[in-house]
């Protein structure tokens, strides 16, 4: 009953939402990783897809998935491993003006491989359209 519930809140806002907004996108992404994780990496590279819906014309909601490996940092002759984490975030785009936005998503990364536990991940973000 929640998830049909769910489904309908989502379609109402996708069908109700500013087109401008709502976009699906892919790419590449570079990772700097942050607090203990920085000892054991210091870079990581992957993968994201990323939804985009429209509240309003300065406001969107965001959500990414993405498979990241962190390649591990050599220290004292001893390498330790590649981690690879699949990041599920949420967030929300702040529109300014018509050409710029600031963002911030938080969620969770899932290890994939690796000796690790399930972390929280987070990501600012600032851009402008060309």
């Amino acid at each position: 009953m929640k998830i049909k519930f769910l489904v309908a809140v989502f379609l109402f806002l996708g069908f109700n939402a500013y087109s401008q907004h709502n976009n699906v996108t892919a790419g590449a992404e570079l990772n700097i990783p942050s607090g203990n994780s920085s000892n054991i990496s210091s870079i990581g590279f992957g993968g994201y897809v990323k939804g985009e819906l429209g509240l309003s014309h300065k406001f969107s909601l965001t959500a990414t998935g993405s498979l990241t490996s962190f390649l591990g940092k050599k220290f004292l002759g001893v390498t330790s491993q590649t981690l690879t984490y699949l990041p599920v975030r949420l967030g929300l785009k702040y529109y300014p003006s018509e050409n710029a936005y600031f963002e911030g998503q938080v969620g969770a990364s899932f290890p994939v491989s690796g000796d690790s536990k399930t972390a929280l991940t987070w990501s600012p973000g600032v851009g402008t359209f060309l």
